[in-house]
């Protein structure tokens, strides 16, 4: 599906300050997890809703290296995905762990226990972005920041599709801030292991 209108992207001192803000804010630990869901990971709200912490958790009870991302949870029958943890959302996620006293079930709830749903969390990066004063940005915007940042990154467009589970190759593209961009030969004959896209996302935005 199309983008209705691009969402802007959040450059590297957009994202300390936003990180910066949510410690002031009523539930800092959850709202940082909620933001780098979005920045690192490139989830949408509804999948952010939906994050399940046995999608979080290994078999060893720990915040694991990746997040696994199901259809069920994402839109359509394409969007489910692996995408390996970026040091900062695993901190996020392992602080939030800290403070769950149950491990099981939604990841992201409301005050009232429940999960929040997407339209909630789309409010809520509203909120945020306007207190913020970054005019244009909206809950996509953390989709289309890891994107970009891929794409500098070199990884090409087809491994991208795949970490934001886009079924059409012409919805990722759309993402892209500078028009034009085309794979480069060598990187789609073989997808990045995860270990070299860890170590990428280590030093991308800081």
């Amino acid at each position: 599906m199309a983008l209705k209108k691009q969402a802007r992207e959040l450059s590297k001192n957009d994202i300390k300050d936003c990180i910066r803000y949510l410690k002031s804010t009523r539930y800092p630990i959850r709202n940082k997890v909620i933001f780098c869901l979005s920045v690192f990971a490139g989830l949408r709200a509804v999948e952010i809703s939906k994050l399940d912490w046995s999608y979080i958790i290994d078999q060893k009870g720990s915040v694991a290296q990746k997040l696994s991302i199901h259809n069920k949870s994402s839109k359509g029958k394409s969007g489910g995905r692996i995408v390996p943890m970026a040091p900062e959302l695993r901190s996020a996620l392992i602080d939030l762990a800290k403070q769950t006293e149950n491990l099981q079930g939604y990841a992201i709830l409301s005050k009232k226990g429940g999960n929040m749903s997407a339209k909630s969390l789309s409010n809520l990066f509203d909120s945020w972005y306007k207190d913020l004063g970054l005019l244009g940005c909206s809950s996509h915007s953390g989709r289309v920041t890891f994107a970009n940042t891929l794409k500098r990154r070199s990884l090409s467009v087809h491994q991208i599709q795949i970490y934001l589970g886009h079924s059409a190759l012409s919805t990722t593209q759309q993402y892209f801030v500078t028009k034009g961009y085309d794979d480069d030969l060598r990187a789609v004959t073989g997808l990045y292991d995860d270990r070299s896209f860890i170590n990428r996302l280590t030093n991308i935005f800081f």
